[in-house]
């Protein structure tokens, strides 16, 4: 039986938070399937390791500053060992079991969603030959599967030649340049949208892409919030800082607004 493995990038604080979120949603509706955390060093501590330890995660500590996360994500391949992985952005919540998306893989190589709209504002893709142009639609990079094979070792060894070479802090421009150019040697099959919500409306969900969905300016979503309400309050013992520190201001403002779970010390 081939394994599986979901790989998911929790750096700083706030993406912790929303990581175990997602991890505990995982283990909700898919209780055996491995899952590997990519997590700020400084941040670890013995009590941390045990809670994660009980959900079944394997931890990868990296002394790397959080803006240095998609360095990270880019390098599922060689940060995994399953036979077949499924990348999901922290930011996300699963909502169904996952076997039946990984047995997507028995026809594809790598699975991704495509975006309903022209990538007007990521006009930076870079093409063997030469073409660039703005209105090319994009995938979401947020959620995507793959199984190991060498055309897909080479599909990651280019986006993360391109990632470099564009110099763009968005991984979306890179992505896109690394799908174009390896079309004829990597099977590449669409993600059911159904599998990479945003934002979260549809009755068909099975996985939430939640910080689409804004509440005025605050940036995330009030589904999620709710979540990181309870998540803040496990982590803050095990991390010695308090639950009010462990979420940005913006964010305190909109738990306490909504939720009347995080108060000030």
């Amino acid at each position: 039986m081939k394994s599986r493995e979901v790989f998911i990038v929790g750096m700083g604080l706030r993406h912790l938070l929303m990581a175990v979120s997602l991890i505990k949603s995982i283990r909700q509706h898919n209780p055996y399937l491995s899952v590997t955390l990519v997590v700020t060093e400084a941040l670890v501590t013995t009590r941390l390791e045990e809670y994660l330890a009980g959900l079944y995660v394997k931890l990868i500590p990296v002394r790397e500053s959080a803006e240095k996360n998609r360095i990270f994500k880019i390098a599922a391949f060689s940060l995994t060992n399953a036979d077949e992985v499924m990348y999901i952005d922290a930011d996300c919540l699963v909502y169904s079991e996952l076997r039946p998306v990984f047995d997507l893989l028995e026809t594809f190589d790598f699975l991704v969603r495509f975006n309903f709209y022209p990538a007007t504002t990521f006009n930076t893709y870079k093409f063997k030959e030469g073409h660039k142009s703005p209105f090319l639609p994009h995938f979401n990079g947020g959620v995507w599967l793959f199984k190991r094979c060498n055309s897909v070792a080479k599909f990651f060894e280019d986006w993360q030649s391109y990632f470099n070479e564009l110099g763009n802090p968005a991984d979306q421009p890179s992505l896109v340049s690394a799908i174009i150019n390896n079309y004829r040697s990597l099977a590449i099959g669409p993600l059911p949208s159904s599998y990479n919500v945003t934002p979260v409306y549809s009755k068909a969900l099975k996985l939430a892409h939640t910080e689409q969905t804004h509440v005025e300016h605050y940036g995330i979503s009030l589904r999620h919030a709710r979540h990181l309400g309870e998540i803040a309050s496990d982590l803050a013992p095990m991390l010695r800082v308090s639950v009010y520190s462990l979420v940005p201001a913006l964010h305190r403002r909109l738990l306490y607004r909504f939720f009347g779970i995080l108060y000030p010390s």
